[in-house]
């Protein structure tokens, strides 16, 4: 896989997945310029991938994507996968079927090598399929990387609203991947179910396309990608021998009704005579498909059995609990940033605010010697967020790492910050690309404002209304420090 930036992960969901996708796009660019070389057989193959990976983080981060990819440019995307499918097919069965030809006997090699003949005659026409395929996707690639390397994006000026990391939107896509594979694999029973596995091997590959781009992050990752490659391809084998299966049933029915349409004909004939012998009818490939279909059934039960031994009736139970964790791993992941930022002393609360809506900020912090984690709880006027942050450093730049947390964790942490407490309302006001928030102490008479600067080189000019209410700078006073506030 191309490579991809190593904070992929703390990058934001619509820069993380438009990367992949770009990555995948470029994946399958390669790969379709092989086509011109006839010796390449596996240039298709790599196509195919790169447009399935493609699709597949198309899929996944959709929310994130709508803004570059269109319903129309999907469907054009499917209809390239669609548009192989037969050559793709036709190929494995060759494959398959040449590997397997010493196992069988006389008749039966007879049999493979006339299906061979039959699948290659009707694979003829993928070199004009992919000459199609090419001209369709210089089209659809150069339109999707315009389009993706570019994006409108909202800032939100709440701090409680900023956006996820992309990791947090990976794990969550990756539990809920686990539970979809958990559900399809549950609902194959049998050898008969082959359109469940078919989707049981789906589920698996949307999943590993999910981990692949962690594996070089994590060994975590890597265990459970190779896990899902195992499963993807005794599931894709499984699906090839029912196909076979599909293939040799119709060659059957054909060879017979050549057979039987050529002995009709005999009948309506009056009969062989010295100037016109009796035409000798189609060789009889009947025999040699049997065996060929007892070959396929055979190998296709032994495939099942692996996969009903290791994956069925719950014995992937342990390996789906890894996938899972690991997402919620992902998910909880703390962000870890600097935090510039400059503060105010007020001697009052300004006018311009006064009617704005405000934010009720209840934090707390819990005791510790090295470190000092707050706990926060915001309710804003479309409901609560809870936070967990732990900051290092003093003055005007301090390393933060915060991460969401849950009512049921704040509720647990929160009598631990006895005596360390801090209560406020907090009013957002834009100044151009940057943010004041005006913070009004609801536990004694102190009004705060500070400013968060994407550099410390950036110079801050108060607004003219809140200008008049300031007393001083305080940013690298101690005592108007948060934590030293609390009580």
């Amino acid at each position: 896989m191309t490579r991809v930036p190593a904070d992929l992960l703390e990058r934001s969901p619509e820069e993380s997945a438009r990367l992949l996708a770009l990555s995948f796009l470029q994946e399958a660019t390669t790969a379709e310029r092989r086509f011109r070389d006839p010796e390449d057989s596996e240039a298709l193959h790599d196509f195919r991938v790169a447009i399935r990976r493609l699709r597949s983080t198309c899929r996944a981060y959709r929310p994130y994507l709508e803004t570059s990819i269109s319903n129309k440019l999907r469907r054009r995307l499917r209809g390239l996968t669609e548009a192989t499918n037969a050559g793709r097919d036709a190929q494995v069965m060759i494959a398959w079927l040449r590997s397997r030809r010493d196992d069988l006997g006389e008749t039966g090699r007879s049999g493979a090598d006339w299906l061979v003949v039959r699948l290659t005659e009707q694979g003829s026409t993928l070199q004009p399929i992919e000459a199609g395929v090419s001209e369709e996707w210089r089209d659809i690639s150069s339109t999707l990387k315009r389009r993706l390397s570019e994006f409108p994006t909202v800032v939100h000026l709440g701090r409680s609203s900023r956006h996820p990391p992309f990791g947090h939107v990976a794990g969550s896509l990756v539990q809920e991947h686990a539970a979809a594979l958990r559900a399809r694999l549950a609902a194959v029973t049998g050898r008969d179910d082959a359109a469940e596995a078919h989707r049981a091997r789906i589920n698996a590959k949307r999943l590993r396309y999910l981990l692949e781009p962690l594996v070089r992050r994590s060994r975590v990752a890597k265990g459970l990608v190779e896990g899902l490659k195992g499963l993807q391809d005794l599931l894709g084998d499984l699906r090839d021998m029912q196909v076979l299966a599909l293939e040799i049933t119709q060659a059957v029915e054909d060879t017979a009704a050549v057979r039987a349409g050529h002995m009709h004909r005999l009948a309506l004939d009056a009969g062989p005579s010295p100037e016109r012998p009796a035409a000798e009818g189609p060789p009889d490939e009947g025999a040699g498909l049997v065996d060929l279909a007892k070959l396929a059934q055979e190998r296709g039960d032994t495939l099942f059995q692996e996969v009903d031994r290791d994956w069925l009736a719950g014995r992937a139970e342990p390996f789906l609990a890894k996938v899972e964790g690991f997402g919620q791993s992902l998910a909880r992941r703390r962000r870890a940033q600097v935090e510039i930022e400059r503060k105010f002393l007020l001697n009052g609360l300004p006018e311009r605010v006064k009617h704005e809506t405000a934010s009720e900020l209840s934090q707390g912090w819990i005791p510790g010697t090295e470190l000092q984690e707050r706990v926060r709880r915001m309710r804003c006027p479309d409901g609560e967020t809870f936070t967990r942050t732990l900051k290092f450093g003093n003055g005007m730049r301090r390393t933060e790492i915060e991460e969401e947390t849950t009512r049921e964790v704040f509720d647990s942490l929160w009598p631990l910050t006895a005596g360390r407490r801090v209560e406020k309302r907090r009013f957002a006001v834009p100044d151009g690309d940057l943010v004041w928030e005006v913070d009004e102490f609801g536990d004694r008479e102190l009004v705060l404002a500070e400013i968060e600067l994407p550099s410390e080189g950036t110079k801050v000019k108060v607004p003219e209304w809140l200008e008049p209410y300031v007393v001083r700078e305080v940013t690298d006073e101690p005592e108007y420090v948060n934590l030293n506030l609390a009580k």
